[in-house]
């Protein structure tokens, strides 16, 4: 249905009584230096924090390594005999040299309802910049990947890549709009 993927588009991949963090304050959840109000900053902020522009320009040849859906889940990775390493930069996130994974930890911020209808969703209509409605999109849709089973999510909180107070329940409810989305929609 041509109307359904549209609508996939501007839809947020979870409902706001599955949000993992309820209460949005006057600064960034996970950055008290960080202002809501200060759209200059902020936006300088997750454009650093969630843009891939660099991995975009070599998408076309990422093709000869792997595609990507073919992401492990963390149980898997240390099956595989990778190490994980925690990195903040988005163009690192899901890199792996040799024995070593570098894996983005979730942002607080991104587990927040309100915070994508009020912050993440205008990136969506300003086609000027970098679309962080779809990175972020297309970010949490690889802990679809990675965390699968309990015992992913058990390391994922060990790893501090998610936050310790999220049950493994909650996760399932607040994660699952995030596998289907396709290639096309992130």
């Amino acid at each position: 249905m041509p109307g359904k993927e549209v609508e996939d588009d501007v839809n947020i991949p979870f409902e706001e009584r599955h949000q993992l963090l309820c209460n949005l304050g006057h600064t960034l959840p996970g950055q008290p230096l960080i202002s809501l109000s200060d759209e200059t900053i902020l936006s300088e902020f997750l454009i650093r924090e969630l843009s891939t522009v660099r991995l975009q320009r070599i998408y076309g040849m990422l093709f000869l390594v792997s595609n990507r859906r073919n992401i492990s889940p963390l149980h898997h990775q240390l099956v595989k005999g990778r190490q994980i390493f925690i990195t903040e930069r988005p163009d690192l996130h899901l890199v792996w040299y040799y024995g070593r994974l570098f894996i983005k930890p979730i942002p607080k911020y991104l587990l927040n309802y309100t915070f994508w209808d009020t912050y993440l969703r205008p990136f969506k209509e300003d086609a000027s910049g970098p679309n962080l409605y779809l990175e972020a999109r297309g970010f949490l849709r690889t802990y679809a990947s990675l965390i699968v089973h309990e015992s992913d999510f058990t390391l994922a909180r060990k790893q501090g890549l998610i936050t310790r107070d999220i049950s493994w329940e909650a996760w399932c409810h607040f994660i699952h709009g995030f596998g289907p989305i396709p290639d096309t929609r992130v």
